[in-house]
């Protein structure tokens, strides 16, 4: 199936809300103040797709199966547009590709190659943890803020300076907890946030 007719507004909205949690169509539609019916035709074309599946789960207030709906799978349709490179391609994410395409949707293109930097650095620990943010707020050096597992642990993340395009950046990691993040969830960006504590809802199942 051709994906770039296939994201409309509509089913875009749709995809926004499955990312955070299952969903029946009736919630779907409360969500997006659109008709079922609606939300059941934009099911159906990402159904075919391959990009979201349904279940039937027991109903326990009315002793009935009910058919609730999550993403398929985590992917990105990438579509390359260069000198001598274009091609299109579905590719299945992992952590790191996940990361990465955080870093690239940052809209401050000149702090990517920095960003990319700090996930490598901070890769080896990805085991221990929970969450990774930039911290919008810092204006000179690049502060990333780490929420680890255990909020004990006393891992020592190294500072580094690194300089690309004649820039020059201190990039500095910050252990916090995960309360403190969602305190100040919009002076973050998430580079990794797989139990979406910036908006409150864990993903992790899915």
């Amino acid at each position: 199936m051709d994906y770039e007719t296939l994201f409309t507004a509509a089913k875009w909205d749709v995809l926004r809300a499955l990312a955070k949690s299952k969903k029946s169509p009736i919630e779907l539609a409360e969500h997006a103040n659109t008709s079922v019916s609606n939300i059941s035709q934009s099911l159906r074309f990402l159904e075919l797709a391959g990009i979201v599946k349904s279940e039937r789960i027991s109903n326990r207030d009315k002793g009935q199966p009910r058919v609730v709906y999550s993403l398929a799978a985590e992917s990105a349709y990438i579509i390359l547009t260069a000198k001598n490179l274009v091609n299109k391609k579905t590719v299945k994410l992992d952590d790191h590709k996940k990361m990465l395409l955080n870093v690239w949707f940052y809209d401050e293109d000149i702090l990517h190659p920095f960003l990319e930097s700090a996930v490598l650095d901070l890769e080896e620990y990805l085991g221990d943890i929970d969450a990774i943010f930039l911290d919008k707020t810092s204006s000179q050096d690049l502060v990333i803020a780490v929420v680890m597992k255990d909020k004990s642990a006393k891992k020592e993340l190294k500072d580094s300076s690194l300089k690309k395009n004649g820039l020059t950046k201190k990039i500095k990691y910050l252990l916090v907890s995960k309360e403190f993040v969602v305190k100040s969830a919009s002076k973050y960006y998430p580079i990794y946030d797989p139990h979406n504590f910036i908006f409150g809802e864990d993903i992790s199942c899915l």
